[in-house]
């Protein structure tokens, strides 16, 4: 489950950022991290720099949740639900969505 997909001046009118913006800087990024991880104690979360793991994507940084037992994008779909019930349509999509890891292109 992705939870956070965002680049240095990257702005999201759906979400505020630590600095009381709708645009996240490095640290807001780390801030909203952080904030994840006190909300779901339980679940483990791992932030991800794209280009460490693909050639897409320049100073990308990724949250993701793998609380085990996904089989589908529909397993995901009830888990963000159920993870962030204040939210529904395009603000839980934009909270938490499915997301697959692929390898790098060459």
């Amino acid at each position: 489950a992705e939870l956070s997909a965002k680049r240095p001046g990257i702005s999201d009118p759906m979400q505020t950022a630590a600095n009381g913006t709708h645009v996240f800087y490095l640290a807001d990024i780390l801030a909203e991290h952080q904030h994840l991880q006190a909300r779901l104690p339980d679940t483990p979360l791992l932030m991800l720099r794209r280009e460490d793991w693909g050639k897409q994507g320049r100073d990308l940084w990724h949250t993701v949740a793998d609380p085990g037992g996904f089989t589908s994008a529909a397993d995901v779909d009830a888990w963000c639900a159920a993870t962030f019930p204040e939210l529904s349509g395009k603000e839980l999509a934009n909270q938490c969505t499915p997301r697959q890891m692929t390898a790098p292109h060459d």
